[in-house]
């Protein structure tokens, strides 16, 4: 899993990736303990939060790739960023157990990242991308401020796989509670991505 970045290690976990607690919970852990601790890690990470009290509006819901302390000296840099690939995983391990309603906040948040329109110009990224990283508490990258932002391929189809994984087990789960315009909508977006993929 290249994708999965490495913690930072001091005298204590200092940096610690959403992705890399999210295997020790649902693939190599067998205690249920362990797994419970880890997914409401993973819930304490969706914004707004402690750390993030007041997201931007469209990210919303999406999550908090790492947890670092305001003195480390990363925290500018990462302590209020996610990236698409966390947001995905995250949501599917959320599905998994069962945690529907999170699952859902963070799907919507990927759903409303996504350029709204057709956009044009040398970094913006195409209707069906997302930015691969994303700060919280501000709007970068955006149209006008992208400089050194990313669109990553592998991320975007894990953001439409966690869409269409996470709809069907909230179809199942809770048909009643889960309305047919948000379906179309996670699914429509979904479907955008892949159009995305194949445009390359």
């Amino acid at each position: 899993m290249g994708h999965i970045r490495k913690t930072i290690h001091k005298s204590s976990s200092v940096v610690i990736p959403v992705a890399v607690l999210l295997f020790g919970s649902v693939v190599y852990s067998h205690a249920a303990d362990d797994a419970e601790r880890l997914t409401e890690f993973l819930i304490s990470q969706i914004v707004p939060n402690e750390v993030v009290r007041s997201p931007i509006p469209e990210r919303k819901g999406m999550v908090l790739s790492y947890r670092i302390p305001p003195s480390h000296r990363t925290y500018p840099y990462l302590g209020r960023r996610t990236t698409v690939y966390d947001c995905a995983v995250a949501a599917i391990a959320l599905a998994m157990t069962g945690e529907y309603d999170h699952a859902e906040k963070i799907i919507k948040g990927l759903t409303k990242s996504m350029p709204a329109l057709p956009q044009r110009g040398e970094g913006i990224p195409r209707r069906g991308d997302l930015w691969f990283f994303m700060n919280l508490h501000n709007s970068y990258p955006s149209e006008k401020d992208h400089h050194g932002a990313l669109v990553r391929t592998g991320p975007n189809c894990w953001a439409g796989y966690a869409l269409t994984y996470c709809t069907r087990v909230l179809s199942q789960a809770k048909p009643r509670e889960i309305s047919r315009t948000a379906v179309k909508r996670y699914l429509a977006f979904a479907e955008l991505i892949a159009q995305g993929v194949l445009s390359r």
